[in-house]
């Protein structure tokens, strides 16, 4: 798991470098392991006092000999809600969203089973 954490600790520490310019501070973190031991879920709470504004940070964190990170699109309706959707797949870590346009269409880039679904747009 050592690059996965190198990686995640490395995005964490940029995202926080960017907060903290912003007046953004870390209030709260928390970590839990997978009954597995496969993935360790990262928690983090961070807080701009100065505008009431908090927001929390969740992370899965694997090695990718024991997880594959997958993009599962929903393009018709009705679509499931997520924790329908990770039973389904069998998933151990699921995160529900996107950017999409008034049109329901996705805004960048979005690549599922290896097939560019959507290309990159601005």
């Amino acid at each position: 798991m050592r690059w996965s954490r190198v990686f995640c600790a490395a995005a964490l520490l940029l995202l926080t470098a960017g907060l903290g310019r912003a007046e953004w501070k870390i209030s709260g973190a928390e970590r839990e392991t997978s009954p597995d031991g496969f993935v360790e879920h990262w928690k983090t709470v961070v807080e701009n006092e100065a505008r009431g504004e908090r927001a929390t940070l969740h992370t899965a964190v694997f090695e990718s000999r024991v997880a594959t990170l997958r993009v599962f699109d929903q393009p018709d309706t009705p679509r499931r809600e997520l924790a329908e959707a990770m039973v389904r797949a069998k998933a151990i870590a699921g995160v529900n969203g996107g950017y999409f346009d008034p049109e329901d269409v996705p805004v960048g880039l979005l690549v599922s089973d290896g097939r560019v679904l959507a290309p990159l747009r601005k």
